[in-house]
């Protein structure tokens, strides 16, 4: 795998992982296999480049994982590092995903297809017509396997003590969103144009 330019920060380190499919993704292959597959080999490689540090005298002292990767947060959790998922959507999002899986899946199914009807959520500031809502959680959503990639995400979340989620935002923006769901530690990432 080529990188291109070769820039090197201190203490920062890129290792690609082969993801099972040498040849490319092709169309009309499985796409639940292949996430199987990645998440196989990837699981494999973390495992191992995480283990290979602290042998080296190198540990790592944590890991960020975006939502398409909950088998990275599954290593950390494994091998009892420090970890946090990387929320790149508004912090409302998160919560309405939260919400969809923790109670309000029905709910917000049933109304999803249905304009004039509005969608209450605890701690949050905004009632939701169903429109307004990702496209994930309306019940004409046919990727089943990208709305279970998310519930997969949410089950390894449920099992940490203290998660830990970064959420590009800032608190004067989605103050009620940030605190609507306790057991979160959000952390507010302020990014700079």
């Amino acid at each position: 795998m080529s990188t291109g330019g070769s820039t090197t920060v201190p203490g920062l380190s890129f290792a690609p992982f082969s993801d099972g499919y040498e040849g490319g993704f092709k169309p009309g292959v499985d796409r639940e296999h292949y996430l199987s597959e990645i998440s196989r080999c990837g699981s494999k490689h973390l495992s191992d480049l995480i283990l290979s540090g602290a042998g080296d005298g190198q540990p790592f002292t944590g890991l960020v994982s975006t939502i398409f990767m909950p088998w990275a947060l599954e290593v950390a959790h494994e091998l009892q590092l420090p970890s946090a998922l990387l929320w790149v959507q508004p912090a409302a999002v998160f919560d309405l995903f939260f919400y969809f899986f923790h109670g309000y899946g029905d709910l917000i199914k049933n109304n999803s297809n249905n304009p004039s009807c509005s969608i209450e959520l605890p701690g949050l500031p905004l009632k939701f017509t169903g429109p307004e809502l990702p496209s994930f959680l309306h019940a004409s959503n046919t990727d089943i396997l990208g709305l279970k990639i998310f519930e997969n995400q949410f089950e390894l979340l449920d099992k940490e003590k203290n998660p830990k989620v970064l959420v590009n935002t800032f608190d004067g923006l989605e103050t009620e969103a940030l605190r609507s769901i306790r057991k979160f530690n959000f952390r507010v990432i302020l990014t700079y144009l």
